[in-house]
């Protein structure tokens, strides 16, 4: 969160260590294998982070388009009451919230595969 602190006479961020959102983890996460955490492990996946419902339609669309399976998409809505997103001012009279992401993927375990995986 940006906000102002009277005795340093600044604004400064701070990062409050809660989560506002639902996470998308292994028992939640849709893949190529399966929705709602069916077969999170070594199964493909999309995430889409976005403030905006068309955005996000946007995007689903022209990734559904291009082949990608509907079922595999994640969404990570950045809309809550709780969060005060930028509205384009200034943002030291807004104050917006400071969103952190955090995103941990572990790489291949055969690269050869991968590689047969990524070109088709």
């Amino acid at each position: 969160k940006f906000s102002f602190d009277e005795d340093l006479n600044r604004t400064g961020i701070t990062f409050p260590c809660v989560a506002p959102y639902d996470s998308i983890n292994t028992a939640s996460i849709n893949t190529v294998g399966g929705t709602n955490g069916a077969m999170p492990h070594d199964s493909a996946y999309i995430v889409i982070s976005t403030a905006d419902q068309g955005t996000a339609d946007a995007i689903t669309e022209a990734l559904v388009n291009a082949g990608a399976p509907a079922g595999a998409i994640n969404y990570d809505s950045l809309t809550n009451d709780d969060v005060k997103l930028w509205s384009g001012g200034d943002w030291t009279d807004d104050l917006p919230d400071s969103l952190q992401m955090v995103i941990r993927i572990n790489g291949p375990h055969d690269q050869a595969e991968t590689k047969r995986f990524i070109q088709g």
